[in-house]
């Protein structure tokens, strides 16, 4: 019964776990391991080097010319980027990585038949935050059919390491330290196997529908093997991941949102999509400007806090009409719903895996803002989520380098998910951070919510007040009395106009008139004089035991127009 409920509303990729039909899968679902060696170019080793704007680097970052205001100089650090490119691979597994360090890459899971060439996960590489350039690394690189609960065990071979720019903030504060390496001892998996507790069944099987089959390519493990892996990864997000400016992350990734709801949902966009700067014409720099984002050029330009990043996007989007519903987790702001002009984010609490991971599996785009353990921080696109021998991960996008608009965007970043510091908040141990806000946001239809029960500009005005008076504009029309220097313009009304009615017209030019009903009347009209051509609005007053109102506007020019109570009606 699970299974078939999860082949109505999900597309089943390719499994993970095994080589489908593959001489390296083994016997009945058996583990299997495959070395990879240096000669081959589906994985790499690279040495994090942060530029982060507020860090004045020890080591000089050779090939950097065009910086305009950032450092030219980066710090080599301790933290390491391990980058696997799937379809070079060409198999489905868990990439574990050995250094004399320790297990530092646990169960990095990869598949050849995603939307998605490269995955990433930070790595510890050296013992300190920053360390010396790194040449070389002595690593023991295999990819298992399983995931692993205990450390592999085989020859290390020599790897190549080269620089890799990371140049990633624009939440909060500026970064003004270099984040710790990660920790050998937080795996994507929990020590001695699947965690207590951990569930044989699909944990978020609820917030399936047909719909999403557009949004998403899930993998979900036979039952027997249930407990070692699941994911819910969303396609297409490959190409949909803008050149940020400096620390310009947040619009950016509210962009990448938009720009892939455009695709999956059919979301109208008003702006373009692709790199741009606060002032121009374009999603993200129209972004900067709602977001209220101080900014100079691309290469100088401020964070953004949590509060300026949901209420300009909804600024944004109440302003161009956009449709969506908006949701929310925040540290400080996650039980208050916020608001622009009646459109709403809704709350949610503090930030929590199982937020996040149904928002992905229902086919809503997420942002997350983390922060550094230093301060300042980065936003993001999650674009899958899943459990590990029971233990959480999510895949994330941003723009690695921030410094350059021809790099940083290729990457999908993987981490775990866990709450280290016991806070209440998950942290990222790959990142060195914590997540501390996360926006989604989809069309209404995919919550089941009409369109006009989110989006005020959506709603029927409400009807006019019953007065009981029963009047409606008859004509307007314009005298000219060319020897006396004036003209008037005549609004007459009818209806049922009771006696004792009071009806006063007044033009914007400041003049006004009235008349009084001392008896019931079909039809009655009102003079103003007037002194010059032009456009006229008038504003005409009703007034018995309630008022009623009635507005229009009329153009005066040479030609006369006739109005008296005689004539036929406009209607």
């Amino acid at each position: 019964m699970r299974k078939q409920a999860f082949l109505m509303a999900c597309i089943l990729i390719s499994a993970l776990l095994y080589g489908c039909g593959s001489s390296d899968s083994g016997d009945g679902g058996g583990q299997t391991e495959i070395k990879l060696t240096p000669d081959g170019s589906a994985v790499s080793f690279r040495q994090v080097v942060f530029t982060f704007t507020g860090v004045v680097g020890s080591a000089s970052l050779a090939g950097i010319d065009q910086r305009e205001t950032q450092q030219a100089e980066g710090i080599y650090s301790g933290t390491g980027m391990f980058i696997v490119d799937m379809q070079s691979l060409g198999r489905n597994g868990f990439v574990q990585v050995v250094t004399p360090l320790g297990w530092v890459v646990q169960n990095l899971p990869v598949a050849s038949g995603t939307d998605y060439n490269n995955m990433a996960i930070k790595f510890r590489l050296g013992e300190s935050k920053e360390s010396p350039p790194v040449e070389t690394v002595m690593a023991y690189v295999v990819v298992t059919s399983q995931p692993l609960s205990s450390a592999p065990e085989g020859e290390m071979s020599e790897w190549p390491v080269t620089p890799h720019t990371f140049n990633a903030e624009g939440k909060e504060d500026e970064v003004t330290e270099i984040p710790d390496p990660p920790p050998v001892n937080a795996p994507i998996v929990a020590a001695g196997g699947a965690i207590e507790g951990a569930a044989e069944e699909w944990p978020f099987g609820d917030v399936f529908n047909v719909k999403n089959e557009k949004a998403l390519d899930i993998h979900f493990m036979e039952e027997a093997v249930s407990k070692n892996f699941n994911v819910c990864f969303q396609k297409k997000h490959r190409d949909k991941n803008i050149e940020a400016a400096n620390n310009q992350c947040g619009p950016a990734s509210v962009t990448n949102s938009l720009s892939w709801l455009k695709e999956i949902w059919g979301t109208t966009l008003p702006h373009s999509i692709g790199m741009g700067l606060k002032g121009d014409n374009t999603t993200v720099g129209k972004l900067d400007t709602a977001m209220n984002r101080t900014v100079t050029n691309r290469r100088n330009g401020r964070a953004l806090g949590d509060g300026n990043f949901v209420n300009g996007k909804l600024k944004y989007l109440a302003d161009n009409k956009i449709c969506l519903v908006v949701k929310h987790q925040d540290d400080a702001f996650g039980n208050t719903d916020q608001a622009y002009n009646g459109f709403k984010s809704q709350k949610n609490g503090k930030p929590t895996f199982d937020f996040i991971c149904k928002e992905i599996c229902k086919g809503e785009d997420v942002e997350i803002g983390y922060t550094y353990k230093g301060g300042g921080g980065h936003w993001v696109n999650a674009i899958a989520c899943g459990h590990i021998l029971g233990k959480p991960f999510i895949t994330f996008v941003s723009d690695h380098d921030q410094s350059d608009d021809t790099k940083g965007t290729g990457l999908v970043d993987v981490s775990s998910l866990e709450d280290k510091d016991k806070d209440g908040l998950p942290d990222l141990p790959s990142e060195n951070a914590e997540i501390d806000i996360v926006v989604t946001e989809s069309p209404p239809e995919v919550e089941g919510v009409k369109a006009e029960d989110v989006c005020p500009w959506l709603k029927p005005p409400p009807p006019p007040p019953d007065t009981g008076l029963d009047v409606q504009e008859k004509c307007t029309g314009v005298i000219h009395h060319p020897t006396e220097g004036y003209s008037e313009v005549v609004n007459c009304f009818e209806g049922s106009l009771p006696a004792g009615l009071s009806v006063f017209v007044s033009l914007d030019n400041g003049s006004g008139n009235s008349v009084f009903t001392e008896s019931p009347q079909a039809c009655l009209c009102v003079n103003n004089n007037i002194f010059s051509y032009g456009t006229y609005n008038w504003t005409a007053e009703f007034i018995n035991s309630s008022t009623t109102t009635l507005n229009g506007s009329i153009t005066v020019g040479p030609a006369e127009v006739p109005c008296d109570c005689q004539l036929p009606g406009m209607n």
